[in-house]
């Protein structure tokens, strides 16, 4: 969970999905003590924990008891690269005092632009990341109370999912870092100096690390775990467990595309970091395949 924030928002959707599939399939038998409802739970104390533990790490440096302080930067990136931001700024600037509108018609058009580049506005304003984000916060919750803008959030929102399923490439942002990194940086004073000559002679820093072979095998298993996962599905003959298995590790990938491609970026390293659970539920099914179809072989007695 406190891998990337987006998990913060896909654990509590899921598990809260999972208990709705669990009252509607019991209907008015379902109990508490229920081991599957005991294991939702412990997971939502799990999560709730983790929680407790970033907020507080944010409080203990000063940033306020808040997951994140900078959350509604990469947000504000994002509307960017979707163009409501540009939307909104048009519609508004000259009513309301915004800071950004001094920047309209020059936006970054993608979410990492706007974080990250030295000429972007959130650079030019000297990258103050409380200071932004209490400023962006406002921008933010005006788009989202506005009824005007909420089809353009849904498409946006529905047609990057999409796109976000099919990025599945490893590799992404394994490039070379120089010595102005964080990298460098962390390296350099943990590790001290014999390490940073072994560090500059990495194949990452050299820019040798290639995933065309791996992710040509990648995607070529992902396309038959597909084929696998379907043939299965559609038996009405085959286990109906493994089927509720499959329906939640599709579900879970779903989701975890729906909700990056919302609240972050269509990067392939947010799916490919999923995607091998469909290979992974696809070596199942092969298996109750091979034993369904040799059946007989299995429960035959061994002669003698």
């Amino acid at each position: 969970a406190a891998m990337h924030y987006a998990n913060f928002v896909l654990i509590p959707v899921f598990l809260m999905i999972l208990i709705i599939h669990y009252i509607l399939k019991n209907k008015n038998e379902w109990n508490i003590k229920d081991v599957f409802l005991k294991k939702i739970l412990g997971l939502f104390l799990g999560w709730f924990l983790i929680l407790q533990c970033l907020m507080l790490y944010n409080y203990s440096f000063d940033r306020g008891y808040t997951l994140s302080s900078s959350s509604y930067v990469y947000l504000t990136g994002r509307l960017c690269e979707t163009g409501i931001m540009q939307m909104y700024l048009k519609d508004n600037c000259g009513k309301k005092e915004i800071p950004l509108c001094k920047y309209n018609g020059t936006l970054p058009d993608a979410t990492w632009k706007f974080v990250w580049n030295d000429d972007s506005p959130f650079a030019k304003e000297g990258r103050d990341w409380i200071k932004s984000n209490k400023e962006y916060k406002k921008n933010i919750h005006s788009i989202l109370l506005s009824p005007k803008y909420w089809r353009f959030l849904f498409w946006t929102s529905l047609k990057d999912t999409f796109r976000q399923l099919f990025k599945n490439d490893m590799g992404h942002g394994l490039f070379a870092y120089d010595k102005n990194s964080a990298v460098y940086y962390g390296i350099a004073e943990k590790m001290g100096s014999d390490e940073i000559n072994e560090y500059f002679n990495s194949l990452q820093a050299t820019n040798k690390l290639n995933f065309n072979f791996n992710n040509l095998v990648n995607n070529i298993l992902l396309l038959f775990s597909v084929i696998i996962i379907f043939i299965y599905f559609f038996n009405k003959k085959n286990n109906f467990k493994l089927k509720e298995l499959i329906i939640v590790i599709l579900l879970g990938v779903f989701l975890n595309a729906a909700i990056t491609a919302s609240l972050a970026n269509v990067y392939e390293r947010l799916q490919s970091r999923v995607s091998w659970l469909i290979i992974f539920v696809a070596i199942i099914c092969s298996i109750e395949i091979i034993k369904n179809t040799f059946k007989k072989y299995f429960d035959k007695p061994l002669e003698g």
